[in-house]
């Protein structure tokens, strides 16, 4: 009631409000206050019915309104209403997308809050966290809230906390957890009924997770749920957001005039709310959708609205992807100096950002604009950059959108292979999300029993026999009456002499008819022969239609006929003990769905097997028995033809492989949380190396090249600088993968412990001291090695005032570059580690270094690669030569040049060790 109240102020107050602005800051007021001093303000039912009211009221009149409120309520030592005012503001600056201060205002909630309020509080928190992007904290905040509240005793509650952590989950693209927890939340809603909300709430998950998946098609069965259930409960702001989902999959399909519509609608919504940022999201995706359509300049409007609301609502990342929206109109349009004005603009913005698509989609405006002007080499230099974007962590549309990028770059300097290679990679991968893009129902051709056509064969054959039979006897009745005549004919000859010739003539042409009818007899018995000789085949066909129906009697594998018609006319036990459903039962569905759920088909195979090739097909599916147990079943799909060629039969072989199914399963899930840690530790490893930029400080154009053969790598660099010199290591641990990585991380410790802690700098030294480390920390000794684990290494100190290079190895030489001539610089003939020798200390060598030189330091990954037209490693002698003409090139172009050359020798081979190469540059 006191909700209803309030409602019919606001709906008053608001009617009246141009009779003078005082009385409209009043009726704010009044409005804010009673709702702040309502109890129901942890109510999400008049979150957006009510609370929408005031949510973008002049900041300056809410936020002083709220602040008197709270001061009342310290002096009064209320804190029930200090919690209430504490969230009213939170979620005012949350909705201003304002989330530092958002923050701020709940956790002085939470400091406040007693009993149920603390999870009320931590789940704006994680709002906060959802807004700004944040899921793993967000998650953190929702976990917390799960151990405060109980299932029973708010249902309501609990089940949105379920749905908040189900969208973060398939945001972080963790779909299997996403959907066990959906899974809960919908069991929860049934419980409680008429909750049209959260079952709103819930189809739209669905479809978010359907869609990011790329499943356009289930994704857009739950979208359109998810509107019917929010029209009920009348939430516009939930209404549009899920018609902004619909528009984008329609975006996606390429259905661009209806992805407009469906965002209009939407915007017109979220003006009327007046919401900034939604308002700028839609303007940009229209703007977007309307570049496709070629509406070019209704396309600028809505992208220059989409600035205005962006900036208006504080999220500079939408303002940078707009911009390079509004670059490609400018080259769209020829207008190629303003596009390269904006770009010149944001380019500092866009790679601070770390947001690969849109770094991506900068680099790509580059490119186009240099194909457009006719400059191919320009976009030539941009391909190692678009080749990166192909293989990072961005969205498939991307990935093939570089593709198609990188092929008109490969055309346009003239390298049609790389060209066509890309194109066909770019095919490859539209190909996969084919079935997802355009959205099909497929009805399943479905055929006769095949003993039922022989029989009909066999009575057809029979039936034409008995006509023919019928006409050899009327034949010969014939023949018979023509005798008559001749007789007569004789008697008649010699009675009427006269007439002799005449029946002579009438005689022969009696003759003639004769002989034809005879011919057409023997042509008839031959082909009662032939019907007799198919007849007999057809009998032996049956009898082995026989043994095969024992075998289908007494198969485990469940056998499915259909025939033409849709019509199920036979199964075998083995389908009623796997399916629970009898002939009878699939007899009466109107349609049978024989690729269940998830199949592994595409609809290109199902077409050849309709109408192309008419080859059999093998494809895996989840089905439901009649008790509904979900069951894996391996269908083998078996077409059988007439004989014009054309489908009237199809066999379907069923077998159970749920176990092996659910074995797979497990091996992928943890496949997947192996490789998921790998790539952590791979973050890991990488933030302990030294920022490569230290040697940059001194040689500007020197670089690194690192490619591990397992994610994580055993070859690492580690340099310092340190009492004026740099100081520079290359090195490669035993083993590679997570082993190496260990002992990677090991050899920095003892490199920063060496050189950081304890200042020595002479190469030879660091190498013995780390070999005494090696040795001490891994407990290795000639008389009781536990591991023979160590690393081969070169070490460089540089004196960069006077240009003097001191340099020891373990294992690995270095190469100096100079004037095209190689100079070497051997290292000693043992690891640093365990040695027999270990004795020996490591020897130093010193080099003059001249400008212009190039020093390579290296480990043997590269060298130890298989490849070729051969086979064989590469070995040291070719990796000299692609050094000396890399030296020859220019700095930028040298390690792009060594890739090439790696990748061109490796070919489809497995790469077989880690790779690491570091190029100093002395300019």
């Amino acid at each position: 009631m006191k909700v209803l109240n309030f409602v019919f102020t606001l709906v008053i107050l608001s009617s009246i409000t141009n009779k003078s602005s005082a009385f409209t800051e009043l009726a704010d007021i009044d409005s804010i206050s009673y709702f702040i001093k309502n109890s129901a303000v942890n109510d999400y039912n008049i979150d957006l019915n009510i609370f929408d009211s005031f949510l973008y009221q002049n900041e300056t009149v809410v936020i002083n309104n709220i602040n008197k409120i709270i001061s009342e309520a310290e002096k009064s030592h209320n804190n029930k209403v200090r919690y209430n005012a504490f969230i009213v503001a939170g979620k005012f600056y949350l909705h201003k997308y304002e989330f530092s201060r958002a923050e701020y205002y709940f956790n002085k909630a939470l400091k406040v809050a007693k009993s149920k309020n603390i999870a009320y509080a931590k789940f704006e928190l994680a709002e906060v966290k959802i807004f700004s992007e944040q899921y793993l904290e967000a998650l953190e905040y929702l976990r917390q809230v799960k151990e405060l509240i109980s299932d029973d005793t708010d249902k309501k509650f609990y089940t949105k906390v379920l749905l908040k952590e189900s969208f973060c989950y398939i945001q972080l693209k963790k779909y299997n957890t996403a959907d066990k927890i959906l899974n809960e939340a919908f069991s929860k809603i049934e419980q409680i009924h008429s909750d049209t909300i959260l079952l709103s709430e819930y189809y739209k998950n669905v479809g978010i997770s359907f869609h990011k998946q790329i499943n356009y098609l289930n994704a857009l069965a739950y979208f359109y749920k998810a509107l019917e259930a929010s029209g009920k409960a009348n939430t516009n702001r939930n209404y549009a957001t899920i018609l902004c989902c619909i528009g984008k999959i329609y975006y996606n399909q390429k259905n661009y005039n209806n992805a407009v519509t469906c965002f209009n609608d939407a915007l017109n919504i979220y003006k009327k709310i007046n919401d900034t940022r939604l308002i700028a999201s839609m303007s940009y995706e229209i703007g977007r959708s309307e570049i496709k359509l070629n509406k070019l300049e209704q396309a600028k409007t809505n992208f220059d609205n989409a600035v205005i609301f962006y900036k208006k609502s504080y999220c500079p990342k939408g303002v940078l992807k707009t911009n390079l929206k509004i670059a490609q109109y400018y080259y769209l349009t020829q207008k190629y100096d303003s596009a390269k004005l904006i770009l010149n603009t944001v380019k500092s913005s866009v790679f601070s950002q770390k947001e690969l698509n849109l770094q991506y989609e900068y680099i790509k405006n580059r490119a186009t604009i240099y194909l457009l002007t006719n400059k191919p080499d320009s976009a030539f230099y941009l391909k190692k950059q678009l080749i990166k974007y192909c293989s990072a962590n961005v969205d498939i549309y991307t990935k093939i959108d570089c593709r198609l990028m990188l092929t008109d770059i490969y055309k346009a300097n003239g390298n049609y292979k790389k060209a066509l290679q890309n194109q066909t990679i770019a095919i490859s991968l539209k190909d996969s999300i084919a079935n997802y893009i355009n959205s099909y129902e497929i009805n399943i051709l479905q055929s006769e029993l095949e003993s039922r056509r022989k029989e009909i064969v066999i009575n057809t054959l029979t039936n034409e026999r008995k006509i023919q039979e019928q006409k050899i006897l009327e034949n010969k009745a014939i023949v018979a009456k023509q005798k008559i005549l001749i007789f007569s004919g004789i008697i008649l000859t010699l009675l009427l002499v006269g007439f002799a010739i005449l029946i002579s003539a009438f005689l022969y042409q009696k003759r003639k008819d004769n002989k034809r009818l005879l011919r057409k007899n023997l042509k008839i018995e031959q082909q009662k022969e032939e019907i007799e000789v198919q007849k007999q085949y057809l009998m032996e066909v049956n009898e082995e239609l026989e043994k095969l129906s024992i075998v289908a009697r007494e198969t485990d594998s469940g056998i499915k006929i259909m025939n033409s018609e849709g019509y199920v006319i036979w199964v075998n036990e083995g389908y009623i003990k796997m399916f629970g459903y009898t002939l009878e039962d699939l007899q009466k569905k109107e349609h049978i769905n024989i690729l269940g759920n998830n199949a592994n088909v595409n609809i290109q195979q199902l077409v050849n097997v309709w109408y192309g090739d008419k080859q059999p097909i093998t494809f895996e599916s989840l089905h439901k028995t009649k008790c509904g147990k979900d069951i894996w079943i391996q269908t083998t799909l078996t077409p059988i033809l007439d004989e014009s060629g054309k489908i009237y039969r199809m066999i379907a072989i069923d077998s159970d492989i749920s176990k092996l199914k659910k074995i797979e399963n497990e091996l992928l899930e943890k496949n997947k949380d192996i490789t998921e840690s790998i790539a952590y530790a791979q973050q890991i490893q990488q933030a302990m190396m030294p920022s490569f930029s230290i040697i940059n400080d001194f040689y500007q154009d020197s670089y690194y090249i690192l490619k591990p053969k397992s994610i994580v790598s055993g070859d690492f660099y580690w340099t310092t600088f340190k009492n004026n010199r740099l100081v520079v290591a290359c090195a490669d641990s035993t083993g590679h993968g997570v082993p190496g990585a260990f002992m990677s991380m090991i050899g920095m410790s003892f490199l920063n412990k060496i050189v950081n802690e304890k200042g020595f700098v002479a190469p030879d030294i660091i190498l013995n001291r780390m070999r005494k480390n090696i040795i001490t920390h891994l407990h290795q000794d000639e008389n009781n090695k536990v591991s023979n684990d160590g690393m081969d290494m070169a070490v460089v100190s540089i004196d960069i005032e006077n240009y003097q290079l001191d340099y020891a190895g373990a294992m690995n030489p270095i190469y100096v570059i100079r004037n095209n001539n190689l100079i070497e610089l051997k290292p000693d003939k043992m690891p640093v580690g365990f040695f027999e020798a270990n004795e020996r200390p490591f020897s130093s060598t010193s080099l003059s270094l001249e400008k212009n030189d190039t020093v390579f330091m290296f480990t043997d990954g590269y060298q130890d690669q298989f490849g070729g037209k051969t086979g064989n490693k590469m070995k040291r002698q070719k990796l000299k030569d692609i050094f000396i003409k890399a030296a020859a090139l220019l700095p930028e172009e040298q390690g792009l040049f060594i890739e090439n050359e790696f990748y061109k020798w490796k070919g489809d081979n497995y790469q077989v060790d880690d790779v690491l190469i570091i190029s100093l540059i002395i300019n």
